[in-house]
């Protein structure tokens, strides 16, 4: 479990292709909670990568903008697996929001 406690600008994981972090990344059976950004992603942040997220629990996480669990942009293979997002708020998107994502 990670609980980011609702700390102001606090996000659990960011995944990123500039740093290497492609298909072959995967994210299993973590619970991510209380994440709380102004940006996109208050739980988990994607960008421009295409990790496997599966059998994950996002809950109560907040972003500002986009995303309040998950925000992906320009995630050319969205995997989001078998995952449960509940709780979460924003003002687009309080379960996941998909920015420049065309197979979302």
């Amino acid at each position: 479990i990670i609980d980011c406690e609702g700390t102001a600008n606090t996000r659990a994981v960011s995944f990123s292709v500039t740093r290497g972090e492609d298909s072959n990344t995967i994210y299993e059976g973590i619970t991510i909670r209380n994440g709380n950004t102004i940006d996109g992603g208050g739980g988990i942040r994607v960008d421009g990568a295409n990790p496997t997220i599966r059998d994950c629990v996002i809950s109560d996480c907040q972003a500002g903008y986009r995303g309040g669990g998950i925000y992906y942009l320009n995630a050319n293979d969205v995997r989001l697996v078998n995952c449960t997002l509940d709780g979460n708020s924003s003002a687009y998107g309080a379960g996941a929001f998909f920015e420049s994502s065309p197979r979302a």
